[in-house]
């Protein structure tokens, strides 16, 4: 799990799709920490399981699974969604993640590629201006 953390890491940070992201850091599962507004937008990665299963007779197979936190800022919850001329909205950061990550598999460090799967958004409160 930690090699993962980490390619996932590199991979965004060295990101051509991705160089606007200011902050990625490995957070815990659920927890978000303070993020400043000129830290945005922010990445976080959580480990979440990585459960061992005997697939064969002497052969483990691990599935490794992580969350991947983003939180962006903007005076307008629209442009947060779809950004504008100057800015990335959340749906770009996301299709950019998704890009540089999707069927990786690390310089075979992992046997399958990886596979995403888009769960949730959600925002701070309305005082915050955040978009997650």
């Amino acid at each position: 799990m930690k090699t993962l953390l980490t390619n996932i890491r590199s991979a965004i940070q060295n990101s051509s799709y991705l160089t606007y992201v200011k902050k990625v850091e490995v957070v815990g599962k659920d927890y978000i920490p303070t993020i400043m507004a000129t830290q945005t937008p922010w990445v976080g990665i959580a480990p979440v399981t990585s459960p061992e299963n005997w697939i064969t007779n002497a052969k483990k197979e691990v599935v490794h699974t992580v969350e991947i936190y983003i939180a962006n800022y903007f005076q307008k919850i629209e442009t947060a969604i779809i950004g504008d001329d100057n800015n990335r909205g959340i749906l770009d950061v996301i299709n950019d993640l998704w890009s540089e990550l999707r069927n990786k598999n690390f310089s075979d460090y992992l046997d399958k590629p990886c596979d995403l799967n888009l769960t949730a958004y959600n925002y701070g409160a309305y005082e915050e201006k955040y978009y997650l």
